[in-house]
């Protein structure tokens, strides 16, 4: 008995040990400006390992009848510091893209993806090598003339979709026939905290890992929400007593926003909400106390402006928890790389990579 008192101190000190190379960030922007030497600083500074970039969206066309790539503009030079490192091609998909489409459309879906993320994946290298181009949103991608190429340093894609109950079947045959066609890689989803509560109802993805996204965890249309974004509370009751199949990695929010309504109905996000605040229209209640107009929205005297944002204390206790529940994790991340959000987190972000 008396050498396992001796061996306590020394099993209670290796608890918890940092993991090498487990410091992530999404990376989540499509700018013209390239990315500042401060960026380049802070990277080294926070010694983040891993970059989840993301590549494109898909969303379904009602003119095109067909899915079609979104948000795909990338400026090259702007994205060559995050391509250093190991890092992770992000697809987002509309639910509602498998909602309409087909069946026998899925495995033409995985094949066009899996082709414009090698295209892309290409020209990142490229640039990262010395290639300097832009391309835009097509399925198809211009090739420009090779000057250079490298090692690709991403072994995994992630495929991040809000999948249901009626788009499980379609989703999941999507995901088997990607993992066909990208056998080089690992292929991880993105898994919310209520499919990852309710996996018997939900499924569980056929991919090799998952990512619990423990954000945006509630209703943002709904006016009885504290906070949609992030809520330890509601965030408790979705981490009791569920074993995952899938071996997964955790995301937290550094993000927040506004959720502006008009009576009881949701009118939308406000990212300028702060705008609003300065200028002294928002009084203590997120009232607007006055007709204004900002960014071409206009906003009624009595419309609420709620805002949504981790609070630093919460965030950091939620972040133990979540931690103690998914113990075997590869990778910490957070959502997303943005200077003054960071600014504002960096203490949490910081003793977060100290400590797990």
């Amino acid at each position: 008995m008396r050498y396992l008192f001796l061996l306590l101190p020394f099993l209670l000190g290796c608890s918890h040990q940092p993991k090498p190379g487990s410091h992530a960030f999404y990376y989540w922007k499509f700018e013209e400006q390239g990315i500042s030497d401060s960026d380049t600083a802070l990277i080294k500074q926070l010694q983040v390992a891993h970059f989840y970039i993301h590549y494109f969206d898909v969303d379904w066309s009602e003119a095109r009848g067909m899915p079609v790539p979104r948000a795909s503009r990338y400026y090259y030079y702007n994205i060559v510091p995050f391509l250093k490192g190991s890092y992770c091609p992000v697809v987002f998909i509309t639910n509602r893209t498998f909602d309409i489409m087909p069946e026998d459309s899925v495995e033409w879906l995985a094949g066009r993806i899996s082709d414009k993320i090698r295209d892309m994946t290409a020209h990142f290298e490229e640039s990262a090598a010395g290639a300097d181009y832009q391309y835009g949103t097509n399925w198809q991608v211009e090739k420009p003339k090779i000057i250079a190429r490298r090692v690709s340093l991403h072994k995994e894609i992630q495929i991040d979709c809000d999948w249901t109950p009626g788009t499980k079947d379609k989703y999941f045959h999507f995901l088997r026939a990607f993992k066909a066609l990208n056998k080089e890689n690992e292929l991880s989803a993105t898994i919310r905290l209520y499919p990852y509560k309710y996996y018997r109802k939900m499924g569980v993805p056929p991919v090799d890992r998952g990512m619990l996204m423990c954000y945006n965890m509630d209703r943002i249309d709904k006016l009885s929400t504290i906070n949609s974004i992030f809520d330890k509370k509601v965030l408790s009751s979705y981490l009791v007593g569920t074993h995952y199949s899938l071996p997964l990695d955790v995301a937290f929010p550094i993000f927040g926003w506004y959720a502006w309504f008009r009576g009881d109905k949701f009118k939308g996000i406000v990212d300028e909400g702060d705008v609003l605040i300065k200028s002294g229209v928002i009084d203590s209640k997120g009232l607007i106390s006055r007709d204004t107009t900002l960014d071409g929205r206009f906003f009624r005297e009595g419309d609420l402006v709620r805002k949504e944002q981790p609070d630093s204390a919460t965030l950091k206790s939620a972040i133990a928890l979540a931690m103690r529940k998914v113990p075997d994790y590869r990778h910490i991340a957070f959502y997303h790389w943005d200077a003054a959000s960071i600014a504002a987190y960096e203490n949490i972000i910081q003793k977060t990579f100290a400590d797990y």
